[in-house]
């Protein structure tokens, strides 16, 4: 068996190389007609799923069929590099996730840390499912490509894609950096543990960051012989396969390998009520897939290297709009003049879905008929990850290759049943390079540290597609004659393309010493030079303008224009920016199980060229400024009752100079525009705790919470939201926001939960092992939030909280295990995100969350 997966494993390493090389032609191939080749998604997903539901299914049958002839475990070679892995493997579950859960008790440094029994006992197989249990940690999504993930309520200002920068928190899995968040959307194979460090962390090296990091990490190959299938059916038709094998390579002692597979197919909880072709289509489906083989290589005692390739994909009918209500008044009581009603009805639609009885937030209904939006992200990347031990010093290197592609097939607007808008979004195309040197001194000595060089490299370019439906000209500009609207509007868009490439490099330095045996003191340094040249240009078209008067055509070119940008625009840019880091803390030891600490960090965002799918709005400024945190911290952490119970609490400060926001004005043809400015200063503060406990025998409980005050502690030329914008009539320009809080972070947030195991006195039939019962359940509640930047009140989400309950049996070495669940058990209805000017017309509606969704997963290990 071991050497069927082994083939297997370096088979699908060629695969994915050969993946790489192709999608890479085609991409070249794709810049001429980038519209034709979205447009044949449709066929592609198809067979894409096919291809996948026939090889998934092979898969787990020979790993089922397998299981009866499995011999049992090889033992292996007394090496002590292989001992080494083994005894890194082959930790059992509770003492394992023991020392996760302990790792980082003496680092001064708060930090919420996920343990593998976390993990599979709250079946987390994403990184949004990881959020739900860490309440400094929030991710607001829109779609695929538009979502953001901040910590602390520093990182990213919106959900709004970012094309010149990456966020202030970083993402890694086995120390890649995944900068761009359709590159984590997918399952994540293996998953063993997170930890969720808070405040700059980037004197360990990787990438910069101001908020902090989300580190995952993956199971290792083991040399014991093994495979794991689970399949899991639900709601809405969910079906989940996954399978995995992990043994010696051709019986080896000095080679391991791992092979994972999945695959996860649900239908849309969003439906269309409509009749016609494609009456009764639902939204929010979700079709992912992916694959992951790791080779494990110990060639001599002190040298060894981890090999990892990987290639996912999700497909979704994603990211239809649900309105929730409209905009009748500005905030001074004016009325909201030539809004969401009067355009409806020059058009000809009646909107009973939105103040009749069929509410489309209360029944997740829409009236759209079209088989679109969809959409489509696919990455792969390879990585090898080697370590030389020398005399107790350790060097490491770590290289990395990445792409990604996000491939929009959008044909409509996606709100209402009205022909306005058919495309608004980029196609972009990522390949990214990451090279890491480090060299670690001995552990035990009174001064241990690191030291290394940190190059990354990104080239990214985008297709931008905007173009309006054949009734954009009287829905859009309502007043204007049908003549003259449909000419300039109706049918109109613009292509664009934007190029730009990132060049990081970073030595960074970090140190630890041992002043006495309760006093440890932290110091850590870094420069990172970061350049980023850009290129950006489009072009506009429409109906041709002939045949209109003089004055009926020039405000024709002006209302094209104002929508769309100029004719033609060609622009580049260039920045180069070099940064320091740091950090400094001191910790002291009060007991050999408590102590405290204080900690200051300076953390840094570069900036970049203020380029988008659109020409710069006149006004805004032609490069971001980098952005900058002062991270101050006390914290206390403790174990208790011999690590039954730990207790960890923090109260933070940070305040972040040149903070990087999206801002967003309505010009003087009612168009929205969207570009990047510096805010001078916010301020993140507040206090957070994290307590996990096993008060008795097989029950775990584990909660966090945190308060956060953070807001605008001077930006006083803030765009206005959509019911102070007709101030602007009267010179009042922007707003000040100085005061108000940063969007998308809320002032409370918690997560608890726990799961309880008890011995049945029995043993699972044609088993012959000890049953175990359990349950458990976790939940996460979160105060109110602003969605967007502007902090509209349109865009306030209320509070919510989210209840998940799961219970099942298995058997006492959980190589059977049989769960039941329930997600969003209390089936709360909820946006996550909002607005109040969807189609530019006062309408309020956005995305919504996950309905009540149920379950049950089998899973077989042998």
């Amino acid at each position: 068996m071991a050497r069927v997966i082994t083939f297997l494993a370096l088979n699908f390493i060629a695969y994915l190389l050969d993946r790489i090389y192709v999608v890479n032609s085609w991409r070249a191939s794709e810049v001429c007609g980038h519209r034709l080749a979205s447009r044949g998604i449709g066929a592609m997903r198809a067979s894409g799923r096919f291809a996948f539901g026939v090889s998934a299914t092979a898969m787990m049958v020979a790993l089922l069929s397998s299981a009866a002839m499995a011999q049992s475990p090889s033992q292996l070679p007394a090496t002590q590099s292989s001992s080494q892995t083994v005894e890194e493997v082959k930790v059992t579950g509770g003492s394992k996730s023991e020392k996760q859960a302990t790792a980082l008790q003496e680092k001064p440094k708060a930090a919420t840390i996920i343990t593998q029994q976390q993990i599979q006992n709250a079946q987390i197989t994403s990184l949004d499912g990881i959020r739900k249990l860490v309440p400094s940690l929030t991710i607001r999504w829109n779609n695929v490509q538009n979502l953001t993930y901040n910590i602390r309520g520093i990182g990213n200002a919106s959900s709004s894609q970012l094309i010149p920068l990456y966020g202030g928190t970083g993402i890694y899995i086995d120390g890649v950096y995944f900068p761009r968040p359709g590159t984590w959307t997918t399952d994540i194979p293996d998953l063993e543990g997170v930890q969720v460090l808070k405040g700059p962390s980037a004197t360990n090296g990787g990438y910069d960051d101001t908020s902090g990091r989300v580190l995952i990490t993956t199971s290792l190959p083991s040399f014991t012989e093994q495979q794991k299938a689970e399949i899991q059916y639900g709601t809405y038709n969910a079906v989940q396969l996954k399978a995995t094998a992990t043994g010696p390579v051709f019986d080896t002692d000095w080679a391991a390998f791992r092979i994972s597979v999945f695959g996860k197919d649900r239908d849309g909880y969003i439906q269309s009520n409509s009749s016609g072709a494609h009456g009764g289509v639902r939204f929010q489906d979700l079709h992912d897939k992916g694959a992951r083989a790791q080779l494990l290589v110990f060639p001599t005692q002190d040298f060894s290297g981890r090999f990892i390739a990987d290639w996912s994909q999700i497909d979704t009918k994603c990211c239809v709009k649900l309105a929730n209500g409209i905009v009748t008044n500005y905030a001074n009581g004016a009325p909201y003049l030539n809004g969401f009603l009067t355009r409806a009805q020059k058009v000809g639609y009646t909107p009973l879905q939105i103040l009749g009885t069929l509410n489309q937030f209360n029944n997740y209904n829409v009236d759209l008929v079209t088989a679109t939006p969809t959409e489509r992200a696919e990455t792969y990347g390879i990585s090898g990850h080697l370590t030389y031990n020398w005399n107790d010093y350790t060097f490491s290197s770590l290289t990395a290759l990445r792409g990604y592609d996000y491939h929009p097939y959008w044909l409509n607007n996606q709100t209402i049943n009205v022909d306005t808008v058919t495309a608004s979004h980029g196609h972009p195309s990522v390949k990214s390079v990451q090279h890491e040197t480090k060299v670690t001194t001995p552990v035990g000595e009174p001064i241990e540290g690191s030291a290394g060089l940190f190059f990354y490299w990104e080239d990214f370019q985008s297709w931008g597609l905007s173009s309006n439906g054949t009734l954009g000209g009287p829905w859009f500009q309502p007043t204007q004659p049908l003549v003259v609207s449909n000419a300039a509007l109706s049918g109109a868009g613009r292509d664009s393309y934007v190029h730009i490439t990132t060049t990081q490099v970073a030595p960074f330095a970090h140190g630890v010493w041992h002043a006495t045996p309760d006093i440890d003191v932290t110091a850590g340094v870094r420069f990172s030079y970061t350049g980023k040249p850009a290129v950006t240009k489009g072009q506009t078209y429409g109906a041709s303008l002939d045949g209109l008067t003089p004055a009926q055509r020039a405000t024709a070119i002006a209302l094209r224009a104002g929508q769309f940008g100029p004719a033609y625009y060609y622009d580049t840019f260039s920045t180069h920016q070099g940064l320091w880091s740091g950090t400094l803390s001191g910790l002291y030891k009060i007991t050999p199980d408590a102590n405290v600490y204080a900690t200051y960090s300076h953390g840094v965002r570069s900036g970049g060229p203020n380029v988008s799918t659109q020409a710069l709005v006149d006004g805004a400024e032609r490069t971001v400024k980098p952005e900058e945190v002062d991270n101050f911290e006390l914290g206390f952490k403790s174990t208790w009752y011999d690590n039954r119970l730990i207790a960890n609490f923090a109260i933070f400060n940070m305040i972040d100079r040149n903070y990087i926001t999206n801002v967003s004005v309505v010009n003087g043809t009612g168009a929205t525009l969207s570009y990047l400015a510096n805010a001078r200063r916010a301020v993140s503060r507040g206090v957070e705790a994290d307590v996990r406990a096993r008060p008795i025998d097989g029950l775990e409980v584990y909660g966090s919470a945190i308060f956060n005050d953070a807001h605008f502690q001077s930006f006083d030329s803030a765009p206005c939201p959509l019911e102070l914008s007709n101030l602007s009539s009267v010179g009042l320009k922007t707003c000040n926001f100085t005061g108000k809080r940063l969007a998308i972070v809320s002032r409370w947030s918690t997560s608890v939960g726990g799961q309880y195991n008890q011995p049945l006195d029995m043993d699972i039939p044609f088993l012959d092992q000890p049953a175990i019962g359990f349950v458990g359940a976790d939940f996460n509640w979160q105060s109110s939030f602003y969605s967007d930047a502007s902090d509209s009140q349109y865009a306030l989400i209320n509070p919510y909280g989210l209840l998940n309950v799961h219970a099942g049996i298995k058997t006492s070495d959980d190589k059977w295990k049989f769960t039941g669940w329930v997600h969003n058990a209390l089936d709360k209805h909820y946006f996550t995100n909002l607005q109040g000017n969807l189609l530019s017309a006062g309408l309020i509606g956005g995305t919504v969350g996950d309905p009540l969704m149920a379950g049950a997963s089998l899973a077989v290990t042998w």
